[in-house]
């Protein structure tokens, strides 16, 4: 595989992961602050995107190429309201779409 192709295939296998990283970290707040239907919400959301990243890592591996795992970036779980951590997951959303 061209090494660009592969190095993006890379990049998305991990902003994948880093995905599902962040709405771990969505989730917590909102299983921290009692609103268990959002919690369940964002934990499918972080399923998806493991999913995704999984997909991803089954056809590098298949077709014989390198996977390349990163660091991934710290996520802050302290909102201030619901309303703050709903709209960094929209934002996140919007940037992974």
């Amino acid at each position: 595989m061209d090494k660009i192709i592969l190095d993006e295939f890379n990049n998305q296998l991990n902003k994948e992961l880093q995905s599902a990283y962040i709405y771990l970290g969505i989730g917590s707040y909102f299983k921290k602050i009692s609103m268990d239907g959002f919690y369940k919400t964002i934990i499918e959301q972080s399923k998806e995107e493991l999913e995704h990243s999984k997909k991803i890592y089954d056809y590098l591996l298949s077709i014989d190429e390198n996977i390349e795992l990163r660091n991934l970036e710290h996520v802050n779980t302290n909102w201030q309201n619901p309303k703050e951590a709903i709209k960094f997951a929209l934002e996140h959303e919007k940037f992974i779409t």
